[in-house]
């Protein structure tokens, strides 16, 4: 369960020529690196998950979210920088990519079951009251081949070379539903039996990703047109013109008692401060605390198991990080940075927000979908009651409790201060190690 924390702090002509016959060359050429077999697909790690009772977690709740970045496509003879496809540089806006579920599987793509619980495009899955909901640069993939733009790429000699590098981001997330498919739909049911816990036992892909282009485009292999149904229409795999996301061996999904985040302070102001006096060492801080509501049963702490509270740095706070150095060797990360840290004048530069425990003194860091699926303390997961004060109960059988945190305004470890303001979020994530 989340709850969103953010932090406002002040601080032609053309020529023909004609012969009797004519071979045509095809505008888009693919170098044969893509393939589109299940065994070949990028997995979609959520980590650890849990369902627990409906009343923590009703139908609806956020269970978990994943970023799959390309090089999680472990593609032979291939690196970030390997070319998949080059086109003609003139046909430029007429090619795209094309997104769709697995939608010739009925547990991979074909049932949309959220839209009865009011969320759309949410998908069945293999596991029971589990749905998948799938995004890529901002577009929703369904079960109808959508359109994604192409922003990245290589030009070479009038040519794009599209690489595994310029491939958008996966972007996953996993929802209780109340419902389970019907048996009927898609003729394929190559993973028919659903599964209540454990690892993910199904092989197949949950959604693939193609080059495809306008009519008048050229191309040397096969593929699919905007709009079309993904369980009747995959031409693309007759090339292997395309890459694969799948679930398989996600998890495992536990059933275990555990806590929720039910609220947090949404605004949290730090006093202004010079640059100067920041420079000199000194900062600025400011208190702001996180509702939580546990299960009498649920055991706080970090092993196998037991529930932990983490604090999730945003994705552009994230690169930023890693360009400063700021990312430890275990993935977590010491400072949070304004979302638009790089990209923004009137932010300030060479400051960042860390964290502590209000109780404890106990410093948090934050963790990042990408690599911050679990694993104590070094990843920025913390015991979820540690320090927290029993506030009293709503419900028979679970308890309210209130964490108190410090946000901290300083100078980053070498770097040069200049003024500006800042605007930094991050996202409370309470789930069962």
């Amino acid at each position: 369960m989340r709850a969103t924390l953010r932090h406002w702090l002040a601080l032609g002509i053309f020529s023909y020529g004609w012969c009797l016959a004519s071979t045509a060359q095809a505008s888009c050429s693919s170098n044969k690196l893509t393939r589109t077999g299940d065994e070949y697909a990028a997995t979609i790690n959520f980590g650890k998950l849990n369902l627990s009772s409906d009343y923590l977690q009703p139908t609806g709740t956020l269970l978990g979210s994943r970023i799959v970045a390309p090089a999680a496509h472990q593609l032979v003879g291939a690196n970030a920088r390997s070319i998949l496809w080059s086109c003609d540089e003139a046909d430029l806006d007429s090619i795209y990519f094309l997104v769709a579920t697995n939608g010739d599987d009925r547990l991979a793509g074909y049932w949309e079951i959220g839209a009865a619980d009011g969320l759309s495009h949410v998908y069945a899955t293999w596991w029971e009251y589990i749905g998948l909901k799938q995004s890529m640069a901002g577009v929703d993939i369904t079960r109808f081949w959508n359109k994604v733009p192409i922003t990245s790429f290589e030009r070479n000699n009038r040519k794009i070379n599209i690489r595994l590098m310029d491939l958008p981001p996966l972007e996953a997330s996993l929802y209780k539903v109340s419902s389970l498919p019907p048996m009927i739909g898609s003729s394929n049911n190559a993973c028919n039996s659903m599964g209540s816990s454990g690892l993910y036992n199904c092989q197949q892909p949950n959604s693939y990703i193609q080059l495809s282009g306008d009519a008048h485009v050229s191309f040397n292999f096969a593929h699919d047109r905007i709009g079309e149904d993904s369980n009747t229409q995959h031409s693309f795999m007759n090339d292997n013109n395309g890459l694969a996301y799948a679930l398989r061996n996600a998890g495992p999904l536990s059933r275990t008692e555990t806590c929720v985040a039910r609220n947090s302070t949404p605004l949290v102001l730090l006093p202004t401060i010079s640059s100067l006096h920041l420079q000199q060492g000194e900062s600025a801080q400011a208190n702001f605390n996180v509702t939580l509501e546990c299960s009498d049963q649920a055991q706080s702490g970090t092993a196998n198991g037991q529930t932990a509270i983490a604090f999730e740095i945003s994705n552009s706070a994230y690169a930023v990080a890693q360009n400063l150095g700021l990312v430890q060797a275990s993935g977590a990360v010491k400072y949070l940075l304004s979302d638009q840290y790089q990209s923004n004048s009137d932010l300030a530069q060479g400051v960042g927000i860390r964290l502590k425990n209000g109780i404890s003194g106990k410093q948090i860091l934050f963790t990042h979908p990408a690599t911050g699926l679990g694993g104590g303390e070094s990843r920025g997961w913390y015991p979820v009651l540690e320090g927290a004060s029993r506030v009293g109960r709503l419900q028979s059988g679970y308890s309210s409790y209130v964490q108190n945190y410090t946000a901290i305004l300083e100078a980053l470890p070498g770097q040069n201060v200049s003024p500006g303001k800042i605007k930094a979020t991050a996202t409370v994530v309470v789930k069962v190690q």
